[in-house]
């Protein structure tokens, strides 16, 4: 579309994570804007999977 930004980023380890933003109006649109709020989302998601991450290593599973 002409709104809306899309980036895949794929970490050393091979894994991918995909994001989206995308503005109201299309005269608003701009490439960088919307691969920066991707990128920045795509940071949160990373810090939250190695938060799982390092929990389950000093946890374990716990099936209950």
């Amino acid at each position: 579309g002409d709104k809306t930004t899309v980036v895949q980023a794929t970490c050393k380890n091979g894994f991918t994570i995909i994001d989206g933003s995308a503005c109201v109006d299309a005269k608003n649109f701009d490439m960088e804007i919307g691969k920066q709020c991707c990128m920045e989302h795509i940071k949160d998601k990373i810090w939250g999977y190695l938060g799982f991450l390092l929990q389950s290593a000093r946890k374990g599973f716990n099936d209950k």
